[in-house]
C-alpha cells in the first residue's frame, strides 16, 4: 500500500478506495491483480472493463530474438519496433516524451500542479536499453527494480528523490504504452 500511495498520492488512494467500495468487480480485480491492477483501475478511472483490457493487452513473451539483440522487430500489426531508440513512439509509447531526461521542467510543473510525484528517466538511451531487456519478461503492468542512477522522482515540492523501481506498462503491439520510475 505504501508504494501505491507514493505513486497515486492521498487523493489517488482515496479515489481508488471509492472505486473498490462502489463495485464488487473492482474489488475482485484489485484483490486478484495486486498493485498492477490497482494502478490500472486508477488509470481507467474506475472502469473495470477498461482496466481489465489494459492489463490483458500485452502479448505473451517472445520466443525469438530478444529486443536487446534485435535492432527492429515486426509485430503482428506491421509497425516497426525500434528497440534501443528512445525516440520510437511505437516502441516506447510516451515513456520518453513525458518521462524523459529532457522533460524536467514539465515534470516539475506536473508534480506541483497535481500534487503527485512524477517519474523521470535520467538517461533516455540507457533506459531504452534497460526497457528492451525487460519487455520479454512481462505480460501486463508490472513493477521492476531499476539500476541505481537510471531514474528519479520529481516530488510535488520540486525536489528530487532517487528512484529504485519503475512501473512498466506493455502495449498490444509488443512495445510499451509507458514506463516510468517510482520510489
Amino acid at each position: 500500500m505504501e508504494r501505491l500511495g507514493e505513486r497515486l498520492g492521498a487523493d489517488g488512494i482515496g479515489q481508488l478506495a471509492r472505486y473498490i467500495q462502489a463495485s464488487r468487480e473492482a474489488a475482485l480485480l484489485v484483490c486478484e491483480g495486486g498493485e498492477a491492477a490497482a494502478v490500472a483501475l486508477h488509470e481507467a478511472r474506475g472502469d473495470v472493463a477498461r482496466a481489465q483490457a489494459w492489463l490483458s493487452e500485452a502479448k505473451p513473451p517472445r520466443t525469438g530474438p530478444t529486443p536487446a539483440r534485435a535492432s527492429a522487430t515486426r509485430d503482428g500489426g506491421g509497425s516497426s519496433l525500434k528497440w534501443g531508440n528512445s525516440k520510437s513512439t511505437p516502441t516506447y509509447g510516451h515513456t520518453f516524451s513525458e518521462h524523459g531526461a529532457q522533460n524536467t521542467k514539465g515534470l516539475i510543473g506536473e508534480a506541483g500542479g497535481t500534487g503527485k510525484p512524477q517519474g523521470q528517466w535520467l538517461n533516455n538511451d540507457a533506459a531504452a536499453k534497460f526497457l528492451a531487456e525487460q519487455r520479454p519478461n512481462i505480460n501486463g503492468p508490472t513493477t521492476v527494480n531499476i539500476p541505481e542512477g537510471l531514474g528519479r522522482v520529481v516530488n510535488p515540492d520540486g525536489s528530487f528523490s532517487p528512484a529504485t523501481r519503475a512501473i512498466l506498462v506493455p502495449s498490444a503491439n509488443g512495445g510499451f504504452r509507458t514506463a516510468y520510475p517510482i520510489l
